[in-house]
């Protein structure tokens, strides 16, 4: 499993140039693929993984998103305010929040 297509290595000058898509990627790293990138990115996939559902999957009332743009306004304004989804109880959260 890997996608190298964002990946940084400063040793060799490699940068591949882009970024993850939402809710891959957190607008308060900044645009610019670096290692916490990679590193949002996984605690991402982690959590996607482990419990079935994208962050915040739904709108506030609880109700699935029918347009992906809307989802990833959403999203984006979650995490850009500092918000986690709920992880208590969830097997590996720690190391999910570490990641984020």
């Amino acid at each position: 499993l890997c996608d190298f297509r964002g990946s940084t290595c400063d040793a060799l000058g490699l940068n591949g140039g882009h970024l993850p898509d939402d809710p891959f990627f957190n607008l308060r790293l900044g645009f610019v693929s670096t290692p916490a990138t990679n590193i949002f990115s996984l605690g991402t996939l982690l959590f996607v993984i482990l419990t079935g559902h994208l962050p915040f999957g739904t709108g506030l009332k609880g109700e699935p998103f029918t347009n992906w743009r809307g989802y990833e306004e959403h999203v984006n304004k979650r995490f850009e305010a500092g918000e986690l989804p709920d992880m208590a109880g969830l097997t590996g959260g720690n190391v999910i929040w570490k990641c984020w």
